[in-house]
C-alpha cells in the first residue's frame, strides 16, 4: 500500500548537481598538419590553460555562485527543485558548446515513476532536436534525445547550444528539476533516499569548424560522452 505522498520524505531526499570546471585546450589537425586548422577545445579534463576554458556553476541556497554543487533537504514528492546550472565562457575565444546531464540512479527513479523525458524533468529553457539543426532557430538547447534509455543505472541526456557562446558570455541550460508525485518512502529507500545529476561542459572553437554547434563537433569528430583525440 503506498503511503501519503506529502509525508514519505520530509528530510529525506536529499538532490545534488556536481558542476564539473572544465578547463583545458587541444590541438586538432588535418591530414596534412597544416596549423590553419589548428582547433582548440575545452573539456572537463584537468588542464588548466586560461585562454580556452568553459565553466558550469549554479546558484547556492544562499544565493551565491558554487561549482561544487547543491544539497537540498526537506524534499517532498511533487515539488519543482530551484537549479539553474549555468555555462559560462571563460576564455577568450567563442566557442560552441556541447552540454552532458546525468542523472545517477535512473534506474530507480524510473522504476518510481520518474519521467526520463528531459523535457518532463526538467525546465527553464526552450528545446528541440539536434536533428533539426540549421532548421530550427527559436530553439536555445538542442537535445540529441528527449528520452534515454538507463545504463549501468544511469541516463545521459547530450545537449548542444544553438547559438555560439562569446568570450564571457553565459547561457542557463534549466531552472527546474520535478520530483515525481509518486516517489513513496520504500521507493525512494531502494535508491537510498538520494539521486544526483551531474552536468559538464565540452567547448569547441567557432572559428573554422562549422556553422552550428552539431556541425563542429562532427567536423572534428568529438563523440558525445568520449575524450577529445587529437588526430594530428
Amino acid at each position: 500500500m503506498k503511503l501519503n505522498k506529502k509525508k514519505v520524505l520530509t528530510a529525506s531526499l536529499a538532490v545534488s548537481l556536481v558542476a564539473i570546471l572544465s578547463l583545458g585546450t587541444l590541438a586538432w589537425f588535418n591530414d596534412t598538419k597544416s596549423v590553419t586548422n589548428s582547433f582548440k577545445v575545452a573539456t572537463s579534463e584537468n588542464d588548466t590553460d586560461p585562454e580556452f576554458s568553459v565553466k558550469v556553476s549554479e546558484t547556492d541556497l544562499e544565493g551565491n555562485e558554487t561549482t561544487t554543487g547543491v544539497t537540498y533537504y526537506d524534499v517532498i514528492p511533487g515539488d519543482d527543485i530551484a537549479k539553474d546550472p549555468t555555462i559560462t565562457n571563460t576564455g577568450d575565444y567563442t566557442q560552441w558548446i556541447r552540454v552532458a546531464v546525468t542523472l545517477n540512479k535512473a534506474g530507480g527513479w524510473k522504476a518510481a515513476g520518474g519521467s526520463l523525458v528531459f523535457t518532463e524533468l526538467f525546465e527553464g529553457s526552450s528545446y528541440g532536436l539536434a536533428a533539426n539543426v540549421g532548421t530550427d532557430i527559436t530553439s536555445k538547447w538542442l537535445l540529441v534525445e528527449d528520452e534515454v534509455a538507463v545504463q549501468d543505472d544511469k541516463a545521459t541526456w547530450y545537449l548542444y547550444l544553438n547559438r555560439e557562446l562569446p568570450a564571457g558570455s553565459d547561457e542557463v541550460l534549466f531552472t527546474n528539476v520535478n520530483i515525481p508525485t509518486e516517489f513513496t518512502q520504500q521507493e525512494m529507500a531502494e535508491i537510498n533516499n538520494e539521486f544526483d545529476i551531474v552536468v559538464s561542459a565540452d567547448a569547441l572553437q567557432r572559428d573554422n569548424t562549422g556553422d552550428n554547434a552539431v556541425e563542429a563537433f562532427a567536423y572534428v569528430n568529438w563523440t558525445a560522452g568520449t575524450a577529445f583525440v587529437d588526430e594530428d
